[in-house]
């Protein structure tokens, strides 16, 4: 029996040090291309919102790897970031881990929660300030088209896609041959992508490989929240939060959406079966 509990406790501390592992690089690389992004501005760095964004997907992380104060402090500087950028997704990942964070401090105490009230608070006024709430209020008709050719194109190739990189050419002469109304704004520029994860995927590869990926997250929120513990609610967050992203924007072409999913498929593989909070 006690070499059972050994055995599960090593196995444990090695997938939470493989966490801590992920969750550092992270929070590295998300605090290294926000203050590039602060410092130089969008222009300089060329930021692609793709790229900052999965950074934003591992946010929840911070809670877990060091506390409430520095998991506020991160969605501060991201929402300056975003700002920046001119982003709305990554604006919009930005109040969604707000609202994660409240979600999470209910189960802790009620200054959690005001801290939490008072940085979405702070995050409203930014928009506003800046005038970003005024490109929030317009709705990206632009997407519509592209999802249109997106689900076209899978009903050619349903079952094994049309290849990588085919999106780019069929979106060029779909928008060409079709007719939208006034209200619908029509993005004329290269498109190498569907702007959501899994008509991405199901374009080039097929619906069976989109719809697996969809279960393997599916999955992985599955089993993280069955963990009850605060890796289990970290990885719960970070999976939210990329479903929201993948709605609008992922795409497999971005190698660290790839790098995340492959992230995911670890922690669904794994066993962290101990309670982590302390």
């Amino acid at each position: 029996m006690q070499q059972c509990d050994h055995r599960v406790q090593k196995d444990f501390d090695q997938v939470t040090l493989y966490w801590k592992a992920v969750a550092s690089v992270a929070l590295a690389a998300f605090l290294a291309a926000s203050f590039r992004i602060l410092v130089l501005g969008a222009q300089e760095v060329m930021v692609v919102p793709n790229d900052f964004a999965v950074f934003l997907v591992m946010l929840p992380f911070v809670t877990w790897l060091m506390n409430r104060w520095a998991f506020l402090l991160a969605v501060a500087i991201a929402t300056a970031a975003s700002i920046v950028i001119d982003s709305r997704l990554c604006l919009a990942l930005c109040a969604a881990n707000l609202i994660w964070g409240e979600w999470s401090a209910i189960r802790w105490n009620a200054k959690a929660i005001g801290m939490g009230v008072a940085a979405l608070c702070l995050l409203v006024v930014l928009s506003i300030q800046t005038g970003f709430i005024d490109k929030l209020q317009q709705w990206p008709t632009s997407r519509i088209p592209v999802w249109d050719a997106a689900l076209h194109q899978i009903q050619e190739a349903p079952l094994l896609g049309s290849g990588a990189l085919a999106f780019g050419p069929y979106y060029a002469e779909h928008i060409q041959r079709t007719a939208y109304p006034d209200f619908i704004a029509v993005d004329g520029r290269d498109m190498p992508w569907a702007h959501n994860l899994f008509l991405d995927v199901a374009v080039s590869f097929g619906i069976p490989v989109s719809a697996l990926i969809l279960a393997l997250l599916l999955a992985v929120l599955w089993k993280s929240l069955r963990q009850e513990d605060q890796l289990g609610n970290a990885v719960f967050g970070s999976v939210l939060l990329f479903l929201l992203a993948s709605m609008v924007e992922f795409t497999y072409l971005r190698l660290y959406t790839v790098a995340l999913i492959a992230v995911y498929a670890g922690y669904l593989l794994s066993n962290p079966s101990m309670d982590s909070r302390n």
